[in-house]
C-alpha cells in the first residue's frame, strides 16, 4: 500500500475569532512541488526553517505540498467549521509581491505561472476589492462617474474610463498592501491610486495625476491635446518603472533568479526579463508574443519572445480594399448585396470568391461604367461601382434589362443601375411578379403594400426596342409622385452593406505571414539552401486584459475613417475568448488631420455607458469612431 504524507495548515486570528485548520494527505508521487503561504498576521505560527525575503524583511512562511488542481481556499479552509468564503474574504486578502490580487478560488496551477507563493494579509479597513463588491452580504454594482475636462484632457478621461472598466486590475490597485508597497516613494502610482479610490465616491479629480505624469513626460504639463494611446503607454510605463525600481520588489525577484542557471533559449531569456521586470502592469496587461522567422525550404525557424502592452493593428484603408461591388442574384428570393474585395485582386479572383463565399452558382456578368469587364482586370484600376449580375447563359434569350425612370423627351432613370430580369414564362403577369421581388429591397416599407396590391398600375411601357449587351431593354416609366411614395430616396444606399472590415480581420492581418525579403532569396543557416523567409507573429501567452489600438492615422497625419465592425459581447482570438469592456473613441476634427479631435469612451458595467468627460449617458456605440479597445479574457 502506498505511503501517504500528511500536511497541515493552521491560521489563527484571535481578533476575528476565526481559526483555520486543515489536514490533508497526498501520495509521495503527488508531492513533487511545494507552495508557500506568507502570513503577515503575527498570530499565525510559521516554520522557523522556511522563510522568504521581501525587501529588507524576512518573513517566516508555511510550506505546503499540493496537486496542481488544488484550490487556494481549499488548502486554507479544508474541514473548517462555521467559516464561509465571504467571511474569509472580508477578513483577509491574498496577493503576490507584484501587487497581483489572488482570488481565493484560484487554482495553484494558475498562480505558479507567476510565483510559487502568495501573501495572506488581514484586512485593516473596509476599502478595496471585497468592500467594493460585497457590503454586508449584498452585491453592489461598480459605480461609474464622469471626469472633468481640465483643458484638452478628454484624451486622459477617455483612457482612464477604459482602464477603470478592468475590474480585476482596479481591485488589485485598491488592495495594494501599503506596508510592502511604499506609495510615498511611488508618486505616480499614489496619484493613480487616489484617482481610483476617489472615483468610487464620485469625487475623482485627475489634476494631480496629470502633474505627476508631467514630471516624467513634460508635455503633459501643458494644455495641448495628446494621443490617448500614448497616455496609456506613458501612464503604465511610469507605474511599472516605479514598482520595478523599488528595491523590495526587485531584490526578491533577483534572489529567485539566482536559484536557476542562466539559459540562452528564447523562453528562458524572456523569463529572465520578466523576473527582473515584474509588476502589476505586466501581470495584467502584457502579452507574450512569439516572433518567428521561418525558412520556406526546411521550415526551420528563429524564435524571439517579445512583451507587448498595446497591440497596434493596421486598418485597411481605401487603397487596400475595393469597396464598390454590388451583387445581383438570379434568384428573385435573394436580396442584392454590397461587398468588398482586395484592391489588388483580379475580376477572375473575385469570381472565385463569389462562388465560394457569396452563394453564386451560375454565370456572372461584370459591368463597370456600362462596359463588360474582363477577368484579367484588376479591381484597383476601376472607377465607380462594379455590378455583378448572376444569370444562366443557357437561358440568355429569356433575360431582359429593366430600367425604371420618368419620361420627358427621353427616359431618365431613377435608379443608378438596371435590373436583369428573367421572364421564363414569357408573360406580362410573370414578368411583373419577378419584377416585384426584385424591387422589394428598395421599397419604403410603409407603402410597400401599394406595389403589392397592383404593381402594373404604377408602370407604363415605353416604345423603345433598344438592345444592351445582347439583352433587350425594357423601359418602365413611373410618375415622380408614385416613385417618391414607393421607394427610398437613394436606392443604391438601401442595398445591404456587408461591412468590409472587422476587428477580427485586423487581428488576422497583424498575425499574417510577412515575407521579409519579398521574393529575394537568402542562404538558410540550417539547410544551406537559398530560400525565401517569412515572419510570423503569434500569441504565446494571453494577458487578462488585452489593449488594442487601431492605427487610424497615416504617416501624413490623416485619419483612416474606415468603419471597423466588432462584436460587443465576445471575440475569439486564436482560440481564446475575450469580451470588450472599454472602447475609447476618437471623433474626427473638421480638418481630419492628426489626433486633435475629441475623445470619448464607452464602458461596460451592468450595461454599456457613454462617457463624454463629465457627462454619462447611454448613447449607442458608434463603430466608426472606435479607436482603442480594452478586452477582458473570459474564464
Amino acid at each position: 500500500m502506498e505511503e501517504k504524507t500528511p500536511g497541515r495548515i493552521e491560521i489563527e486570528s484571535k481578533d476575528q475569532k476565526i481559526i483555520f485548520r486543515s489536514e490533508f494527505f497526498y501520495s509521495h508521487q503527488e508531492l513533487s512541488r511545494s507552495f508557500l503561504f506568507v502570513f503577515l498576521d503575527e498570530s499565525v505560527s510559521r516554520s522557523k526553517s522556511c522563510s522568504v525575503l521581501l525587501g529588507d524583511r524576512k518573513f517566516k512562511v508555511k510550506k505546503i505540498y499540493y496537486k496542481e488542481d488544488d484550490i487556494i481556499f481549499n488548502l486554507l479552509q479544508k474541514n473548517i467549521k462555521n467559516v464561509c468564503l465571504s467571511s474569509f474574504m472580508q477578513s483577509y486578502r491574498i496577493f503576490q509581491i507584484s501587487g497581483f490580487v489572488v482570488h481565493p478560488l484560484s487554482k495553484i496551477s494558475d498562480i505558479l505561472k507567476r510565483d510559487n507563493h502568495v501573501i495572506v494579509s488581514p484586512r485593516k479597513d473596509a476599502v478595496g476589492f471585497d468592500a467594493m463588491i460585497l457590503r454586508q452580504g449584498v452585491l453592489v454594482p461598480r459605480q461609474i462617474c464622469g471626469l472633468n475636462n481640465l483643458g484638452n484632457t478628454c484624451f486622459m478621461n477617455a483612457a482612464l474610463q477604459c482602464i477603470f472598466s478592468c475590474p480585476e486590475f482596479v481591485d488589485s490597485i485598491l488592495c495594494l498592501n501599503q506596508d510592502l508597497m511604499d506609495l510615498e516613494k511611488m508618486p505616480l502610482l499614489k496619484a493613480f491610486y487616489n484617482v481610483l479610490n476617489d472615483y468610487s465616491t464620485s469625487k475623482s479629480s485627475t489634476g494631480n495625476l496629470k502633474r505627476k505624469l508631467g514630471m516624467k513626460k513634460s508635455f503633459y504639463l501643458d494644455s495641448k491635446e495628446q494621443d490617448a494611446v500614448e497616455f496609456i503607454s506613458d501612464l503604465f510605463d511610469g507605474i511599472h518603472e516605479e514598482i520595478v525600481s523599488k528595491g523590495e520588489v526587485q531584490s526578491y525577484y533577483q534572489d529567485r533568479e539566482r536559484e536557476h542557471p542562466f539559459s540562452t533559449t528564447p523562453d528562458s531569456a524572456y523569463n529572465l526579463w520578466l523576473s527582473q521586470n515584474r509588476s502589476i502592469i505586466t501581470d495584467f496587461f502584457f502579452a507574450k508574443i512569439r516572433s518567428s522567422i521561418v525558412c520556406t525550404s526546411c521550415l526551420s525557424s528563429r524564435v524571439v519572445y517579445e512583451p507587448n502592452l498595446v497591440l497596434s493593428l493596421p486598418v485597411p484603408g481605401k487603397d487596400f480594399y475595393f469597396e464598390e461591388i454590388v451583387l445581383f442574384y438570379d434568384s428573385p428570393y435573394k436580396v442584392p448585396l454590397k461587398i468588398f474585395g482586395k484592391a489588388d485582386s483580379t475580376v477572375s479572383e473575385l469570381k472565385t470568391l463569389l462562388y465560394s463565399e457569396y452563394d453564386f452558382h451560375f454565370d456572372i456578368l461584370f459591368l463597370n461604367m456600362n462596359k463588360i469587364i474582363s477577368d484579367s482586370t484588376t479591381l484597383s484600376t476601376l472607377s465607380g461601382i462594379l455590378f455583378c449580375y448572376e444569370y444562366r447563359k443557357d437561358y440568355a434569350h429569356e433575360y431582359s434589362w429593366v430600367s425604371i425612370g420618368y419620361k420627358t423627351l427621353w427616359m431618365s432613370n431613377y435608379f443608378d443601375f438596371n435590373f436583369l430580369v428573367r421572364n421564363s414564362k414569357n408573360s406580362k403577369t410573370h414578368f411583373f411578379e419577378i419584377l416585384k421581388s426584385k424591387l422589394t429591397p428598395f421599397l419604403d416599407h410603409r407603402n410597400a403594400f401599394m406595389l403589392y396590391e397592383n404593381i402594373e398600375s404604377f408602370f407604363s411601357f415605353s416604345d423603345s426596342q433598344d438592345m444592351f449587351l445582347d439583352f433587350p431593354v425594357v423601359q418602365l416609366a413611373i410618375s415622380y409622385h408614385n416613385y417618391k411614395s414607393l421607394f427610398s430616396s437613394s436606392p443604391l444606399a438601401s442595398i445591404f452593406q456587408l461591412n468590409p472590415h472587422a476587428l477580427a480581420d485586423c487581428i488576422n492581418l497583424f498575425l499574417e505571414k510577412e515575407f521579409i525579403f519579398g521574393n529575394e532569396t537568402r542562404a538558410c543557416e540550417s539547410c544551406n539552401v537559398p530560400s525565401i523567409f517569412y515572419k510570423k507573429l503569434d500569441f504565446q501567452e494571453f494577458p487578462k486584459y488585452l489593449i488594442i489600438q487601431l492605427k487610424r492615422f497615416s504617416y501624413d497625419g490623416r485619419k483612416i475613417d474606415s468603419i471597423i465592425d466588432f462584436p460587443t459581447d465576445s471575440i475569439l482570438i486564436q482560440g481564446v475568448k475575450y469580451k470588450p469592456v472599454g472602447i475609447a473613441n476618437h471623433i474626427t476634427s473638421v480638418k481630419n488631420i492628426g489626433s486633435e479631435g475629441h475623445y470619448t469612451a464607452h464602458v461596460l458595467r451592468d450595461k454599456w455607458y457613454y462617457c463624454n468627460d463629465h457627462c454619462i449617458s447611454e448613447d449607442p456605440i458608434n463603430k466608426k469612431n472606435a479607436y482603442i479597445f480594452f478586452l477582458e479574457r473570459c474564464v
